[in-house]
């Protein structure tokens, strides 16, 4: 969590370095939202590159690219659909980066962001290292303060410092994450957090630091707590991630509320043993009766594309079946022609055909065009199947309370 003694730490080193606060608070907010280290407590908070990793191999150790890529661990160019799929929690990136370095410690650490800034490890001699792993020992071992002082290292040699006073985010966003910035709105989220420091950082310096409670908890007791909360039918705390944000910070607040408890949003001792003894929070009855047409018309985009995938089933459904149908007649036309019963049940299906007949007739009285559109219309079963199984559960996590809501999605 981003806590206020490390935020005044921040801002009291920006300011000796002639760094505008609210900026470098921003940037490390966009960066890490303050969370220094992973769930060990010990290793610097990083980011796994797949497609730096081939890079580096492929200048440094080409001979274990092939290798790196039978693994998944390295890949020709960033893919947001792929490039962080088994990144999502510590420990999925502790054990990733535990496979990158069975191929290759240098470059595995190379191929990582690290620490409050992150920092790439192929960088580390703009921030006056030899090597990624000297980089990585030292964020290891001098703490937040050396996460601090690398930062203002790397904002001095990218020449960034005039660009955060006159407020030119897309410029840093350009010399601090590169050309894809745009990708995930690198700028307007920069610009959006220094302001929020700016309106922030006063009143958070004219009051005492508090030392909270759960400044002091792991991310893994962070991640238990999070859970905790959704068992009792919380789910606004979103997704366990380990730490701790505004979501859990409403969830709990909201859980003091119903246990009649000071609501704080903070963890203390009060709090931790009504956690411990508490039982689930009764569903309301308005989510208890809720239908599809609700959850459509709050904007599910789980039902949404449930319903799209539902779409394309039906219409695998239709096709499959108009065209074996014709098929069919096709192959048997002259009996149908001659049995006046069988020719009235099929008038239907040969009008329908009639419009299409002529462009695709050469094909349609082959066998095989049966059994494909038989395939087809049981693929589209299948998938109409698959739809309805998303839109069930997806209403009963609704109606039960294990879903926060159409936010959530």
């Amino acid at each position: 969590m981003f806590s206020d003694k490390l935020a005044l730490q921040i801002a009291d080193a920006a300011e000796k370095a002639g760094i505008p606060k609210a900026g470098m608070l921003a940037i490390v907010e966009v960066e890490t939202a303050g969370a220094p280290t992973e769930a060990d407590g010990r290793t610097p908070v990083f980011l796994f590159e797949r497609h730096i990793f081939r890079r580096e191999l492929a200048a440094r150790q080409p001979a274990k690219v092939a290798k790196a890529e039978r693994f998944g661990l390295a890949i020709p160019k960033w893919d947001k659909a792929t490039q962080y799929r088994d990144e999502r929690n510590s420990a999925q990136r502790l054990a990733l980066l535990a496979r990158a370095k069975a191929v290759d410690e240098d470059c595995a650490l190379r191929s990582c962001s690290w620490g409050l800034p992150q920092i790439m490890g192929n960088e580390c001699r703009e921030v006056g290292f030899a090597s990624a792993t000297q980089m990585v020992e030292y964020l290891t071992t001098q703490g937040v303060a050396g996460h601090i002082e690398l930062m203002i290292r790397f904002l001095k040699s990218r020449k960034l410092i005039s660009a955060i006073e006159r407020g030119d985010w897309a410029y840093v966003a350009l010399r601090y994450n590169g050309e894809g910035y745009r990708q995930n709105q690198y700028d307007t989220r920069l610009a959006a957090a220094n302001r929020k420091w700016t309106r922030k950082l006063p009143t958070l310096e004219a009051v005492p630091v508090q030392d909270w409670p759960e400044e002091h908890l792991s991310r893994e007791e962070i991640e238990q707590i999070q859970i905790k909360l959704r068992e009792l039918k919380y789910p606004e705390a979103g997704l366990p991630d380990g730490k701790w944000g505004t979501k859990t910070i409403g969830a709990l607040s909201a859980f003091q509320a119903h246990e009649g408890l000071p609501v704080t949003g903070h963890y203390d001792q009060a709090t931790r043993e009504a956690l411990a003894e508490a039982d689930a929070r009764p569903v309301s009855p308005e989510r208890e009766g809720a239908t599809l047409d609700d959850l459509r018309e709050a904007g599910s985009t789980t039902i949404a594309r449930a319903d799209t995938v539902d779409a394309i089933g039906k219409g695998k459904v239709i096709v499959g079946g108009t065209v074996g149908a014709g098929a069919v007649i096709e192959q048997a036309g002259t009996a149908l022609n001659n049995a006046q019963d069988a020719a009235d049940k099929a008038t239907q299906v040969k009008t329908l055909w009639a419009s299409v007949h002529d462009l695709i007739q050469p094909i349609i009285g082959h066998p095989v065009v049966i059994v494909i559109a038989i395939a087809v219309v049981i693929g589209g079963y299948f998938v109409i199947r698959y739809a309805h199984q998303i839109r069930a559960a997806r209403l009963a996590d609704h109606q039960s309370g294990t879903h926060a809501g159409v936010m959530e999605q």
